[in-house]
This record gives C-alpha cells, sequence and structure tokens, in this order.
C-alpha cells in the first residue's frame, strides 16, 4: 500500500508539474508572441532554378540594420521601368530568379508578347517583417531606394512594387505610404485580418469562422500580429486596412490585388475590405480573384500589368 501510495503521489506531483509548465510556457508565450512568431519565420532552405538569361547581381548591408537586394536584369532589354519586390515569409532576396515559381512565367509570358523586361530590384530585411511607420518604411523610402538607384545606370520611366503573401502587405503599404514614389502596386495572396491581433478570443475565433481562415493559420497569423503589432496604436498605423479608411488615394497609381477564393490565410475577405475601403477614397483596384488557394496567380495580367509601361489593362 505504501509503494503504490507513493507512486500515486509521485505521479500526482508529474502531472501538476506538466499542467502548471504548459499554463506557464502558454502565458510566456502569449506576452512574447516573438518566440513563436520567429520560430514559425525560420528562413526556408531552398535554392531557386536561376530564370535562363536573367542577370543576376546581389549585395547584403548591415548598417543601420540588416538587409540585402538583388538586382536582376535580362541582358540588352530596353525597359526603363523599374520594379521592387517583397517576397514572402520565410524568402530571402533571391527568390525573383526562380524559373519554377510565377517570376520564371512573367519573363516566358513578356517573351511570348514581345514585351521588354524591367529591371527588378529584390529586397530583404530578414524572413519576417513589415514596412512600419517611423521603422523600415522611412529607411526604405529616404535611404534605400536613393542609394540603390545611384548605382543603376537607368533612366527610369515607371518604378512599381511587387509582393506576395507577406510581400503583399509590404507592397500595399509602399503603394499606401508612398503613393509619390511608386506609379503602381501589385499585390498577391497577402493575409489580411480584418481584426486586430490584441482583439478578445470571442472576436478573434468569430474572424477565424466568418472569413474561412484556418485555425492553424489563423494561430499562425495571431502570434505574428501579435509581434508585428506590439500594440493597436501599430496596428491603426500600419494595418493596410485601416491604412486604406483613412487616406486619399485619389492621386495614387492602380493597385493590383489578387487572391484565391480557397486561400485559407485571410486574404479573400481582407481583399474585399481593402477594395471598399481604398475606392471610398479615390484608389483605383485592379482585382484577380482566383478560383485556387494561397497565391493562385494569374500569370498573365500581372505580367501585362507589370510589363506594360503605359499601364494598359483589358
Amino acid at each position: 500500500m505504501q509503494k503504490g501510495a507513493l507512486y500515486l503521489r509521485r505521479t500526482g506531483i508529474v502531472f501538476v508539474a506538466i499542467v502548471l509548465t504548459i499554463i506557464v510556457g502558454s502565458i510566456s508565450l502569449w506576452h512574447w508572441p516573438g518566440i513563436v512568431a520567429k520560430s514559425i519565420s525560420q528562413p526556408l532552405e531552398y535554392t531557386p532554378v536561376p530564370i535562363s538569361r536573367l542577370e543576376m547581381k546581389c549585395f547584403s548591408r548591415d548598417v543601420p540594420v540588416n538587409w540585402s537586394y538583388c538586382i536582376n536584369r535580362m541582358p540588352n532589354s530596353k525597359s526603363d521601368d523599374l520594379i521592387y519586390y517583397f517576397h514572402g515569409r520565410r524568402g530571402n532576396a533571391k527568390w525573383w530568379n526562380d524559373d519554377t515559381y510565377y517570376t520564371g512565367d512573367l519573363y516566358r509570358q513578356w517573351a511570348e508578347t514581345k514585351s521588354e523586361p524591367p529591371t527588378v530590384i529584390s529586397i530583404s530585411f530578414g524572413s519576417l517583417w513589415l514596412l512600419e511607420k517611423g521603422l523600415l518604411l522611412e529607411y526604405f523610402q529616404n535611404e534605400l531606394v536613393p542609394q540603390i538607384e545611384s548605382k543603376l545606370s537607368l533612366k527610369i520611366d515607371k518604378r512599381l512594387v511587387v509582393g506576395e503573401s507577406m510581400g503583399g502587405v509590404n507592397a500595399i503599404l509602399a503603394w499606401l505610404n508612398t503613393s509619390s514614389l511608386f506609379d503602381g502596386a501589385a499585390s498577391l495572396c497577402a493575409p489580411l485580418p480584418t481584426v486586430s491581433p490584441k482583439a478578445s478570443f470571442n472576436e478573434i475565433a468569430e474572424y477565424m469562422h466568418s472569413s474561412n481562415t484556418s485555425w492553424e493559420r489563423g494561430l499562425m497569423m495571431l502570434f505574428m500580429g501579435r509581434y508585428l503589432y506590439p500594440d493597436e496604436g501599430s496596428w491603426n498605423q500600419n494595418s493596410p486596412l485601416k491604412v486604406a479608411h483613412s487616406k486619399d488615394l485619389s492621386s495614387a497609381g492602380p493597385l493590383y490585388l489578387s487572391c484565391g477564393k480557397k486561400d485559407d490565410w485571410g486574404c479573400m475577405v481582407g481583399s474585399k475590405q481593402l477594395i471598399e475601403n481604398a475606392e471610398s477614397n479615390g484608389a483605383q483596384i485592379l482585382w484577380y480573384p482566383m478560383e485556387g488557394g494561397h497565391c493562385d496567380i494569374d500569370r498573365m495580367s500581372l505580367a501585362r500589368f507589370l510589363g506594360d509601361s503605359n499601364r494598359v489593362y483589358n
């Protein structure tokens, strides 16, 4: 009996210790979301397949922040258009030059239509980042862009920005906040939650249910959101939906916006609200809903948008 009682006592102690560990761990992760956000956003070990004939030169800097960029040029192209490209979460600046990705399809489409491929500057501040006001946004606009363009032998005709997923969110922020810099933007499959990461659990649960966001993706966005938007003020200042609702966009260039109807990252509901908010303030939106899931992209219309220096659409 004594051995049995001792066993039960030890088992109870172990059980209580496990429960306390889970509770303390959960509270810690909730209050320090960067632990989870960084853990699920580690750089992806992937080597792109280079696009045929595309010349890519890459550089890195560590002052005042760590960042890298690649200059992607097709030899003998006569285009004076310049595109800034933002990669998705876990990516890097070299992701543009990938023959197996949608970017490779763009070059094939440009070749078929005899369009001159633009010069592309692919930018990275790491595997998880946001063009926040007061931080990366001003540095990107006022320091990084002039620094890069001073090294280019290019008479810039049109300047555009494009990005997918996380990069799509950053492309929207660049379009919203630096309208005099860009002649247009393309945001592909951007996760656009309509609820603040600081909202109550009931509000977040209702959002996931009503937006068809999966629990897995929803929780990932929640932790990344709590990390990228540390308080409600940051959310109001840097959420694309909030900014589009409060900004005059009548003089901004067009925004090409695309999303898959089966996307489980909250793209579709957020995109529709962004369109409503932006168009009510005078924005020109080119909306391309797709039938597939995350990052189902219409290559042909995107190639026309990014490759046509006159920005003519059908």
